[in-house]
């Protein structure tokens, strides 16, 4: 048990969360997004968003022994509504092209295998 709490376990498994929640299935796109578009996620809606995101991703992390990635499924909301409020900056049609990218790089994982062998959190 002691060895959940380790500092390499937990260095891997937000290593593992996070590429999950901004590179995986498409959602490099996204953060492409949130990074171009980061002032709009500003405000005190957005900070709590953002905390109870942030609490969640570490509580899993730290005192979750398995690296399940249903775990981050209350972050997904969080993360896509910020998504798309920072992808407003852009304009209309390249909102349009990053998103119906997004989606489909997102629906073609459903059937592609990544080019490693499982899931980087397992």
């Amino acid at each position: 048990m002691t060895g959940a709490l380790s500092f390499p376990h937990i260095l891997g498994g937000f290593t593992a969360r996070l590429h999950y929640l901004f590179i995986a299935d498409g959602r490099f796109i996204g953060a492409i997004a949130l990074f171009a578009g980061f002032r709009m996620l500003r405000g005190k809606d957005w900070q709590i968003a953002a905390l109870v995101a942030v609490a969640q991703v570490v509580v899993v992390t730290v005192f979750g022994y398995a690296m399940l990635e249903r775990y981050l499924i209350p972050v997904l909301p969080i993360l896509y509504a910020a998504i798309a409020a920072a992808a407003s900056v852009y304009p209309t049609s390249w909102r349009w092209v990053s998103h119906a990218t997004m989606l489909g790089i997102f629906v073609a994982a459903w059937f592609w295998n990544p080019p490693y062998p499982f899931s980087l959190g397992k």
